[in-house]
């Protein structure tokens, strides 16, 4: 599956195992049909479920909202990686155009990624050792994994539940700048099974022109 691309850069193409639905967050008011049929797809049209598709409506259109906000070019929910396996993930592409290593004297991916991390140093307390290096063909790619407790209910933020985000952050071929491709899941559980998964999906993917 493709992501979107802008300034005629090239764009990142992933090969996802499995089934997902794409929703492209830069035509989030073009989305709504989109959700509704998504949602009474998963759910169903059973009158008694009115109110679960209303809330997942809800929580589906603030997430793409949230992603645009987030300069997302496009957010992927897994349906199931094989038959009968469903599976909670959410991977968002993110391409700001300002994530850009301006200081790097041109485009030489290790140069741009040295420049990255440098800047990361700068702002976050982290180092080599919260983090993991992969690579595809013209780009490198740093790992930066979060684990979080997230409230179950707005209106109980007593109760959590764990959740495990993967952060990819890619350099872009001929470029300065920087594209992130975030993972989620509350299966926090099987921790390194699905950062495996991840980095398996990461592996597999290219930048096409």
């Amino acid at each position: 599956m493709p992501s979107p691309s802008s300034d005629d850069e090239p764009r990142l193409e992933f090969r996802l195992p499995g089934s997902w639905e794409q929703f492209t967050p830069e035509d989030s008011p073009r989305e709504e049909s989109h959700i509704t049929a998504y949602v009474e797809e998963i759910v169903g049209k059973a009158d008694d479920r009115a109110q679960l598709r209303a809330a997942l409506r809800m929580r589906l259109a603030a997430g793409i909202e949230a992603a645009a906000d987030g300069s997302a070019q496009a957010l992927f929910i897994c349906r199931e990686v094989m038959p009968d396996a469903p599976t909670p993930i959410v991977m968002t592409v993110y391409a700001p155009a300002l994530l850009r290593m301006s200081p790097v004297l041109g485009t030489d991916p290790d140069a741009v990624m040295r420049a990255f991390k440098q800047a990361r140093t700068q702002v976050y307390e982290e180092g080599e050792s919260d983090w993991a290096d992969l690579e595809i063909p013209e780009s490198r790619i740093l790992r930066v994994v979060r684990d979080e407790d997230v409230p179950l209910h707005p209106q109980a933020p007593e109760a959590t539940a764990p959740n495990l985000q993967a952060d990819y952050w890619y350099t872009t071929p001929g470029s300065k700048r920087i594209v992130l491709v975030s993972f989620f899941t509350p299966l926090a559980d099987i921790r390194e099974a699905m950062l495996a998964f991840f980095d398996g999906i990461v592996r597999a993917s290219r930048f096409a022109a």
